[in-house]
């Protein structure tokens, strides 16, 4: 592991909406992290999401 790749830790997969709903069903621990733009989230938002904002 390089430096810069410490930095930023673990890479975060990406996942379709389904198996993100999914997983935040199934698993108490899943949290999952809206940090789109405030303009961004016009188009809609994840119910129980944490908000960056």
């Amino acid at each position: 592991m390089g430096f810069l790749s410490g930095l930023w830790g673990k890479r975060v997969e990406a996942i379709r909406p389904q198996e993100a709903y999914r997983r935040l069903l199934e698993d108490k621990r899943v949290v999952i992290v809206d940090v789109r733009q405030p303009v961004e989230t016009r188009a809609g938002r994840v119910r129980g999401r944490c908000s960056s904002r």
